[in-house]
């Protein structure tokens, strides 16, 4: 979710054309942000862990909340 707000910051930077420097740098992270979640979080089933301790360890759980769900389609978060 940080990650699409941070877009967000930079597209309102950039339509307003301030502050250049830091649209670059939100992009930036980001982007980061996004490879890492993809990069760090799909399990070997190929699907994305309910938990990663940033030592390569994930935990898999069922979190049957439908409202959380479909939250991330709405926010962009899986684009």
């Amino acid at each position: 979710m940080l990650a699409v707000e941070l877009d967000h910051i930079a597209e309102i930077l950039e339509e307003l054309n301030v502050h250049q420097n830091i649209s670059s740098k939100s992009r930036e992270y980001s982007k980061t942000i996004r490879q890492a979640v993809w990069d760090h979080t799909i399990t070997s089933k190929g699907i994305f862990a309910y938990e990663t301790d940033g030592f390569g360890g994930q935990i898999i759980m069922d979190d049957g909340n439908v409202p959380v769900c479909l939250l991330y389609l709405d926010t962009d978060v899986l684009s």
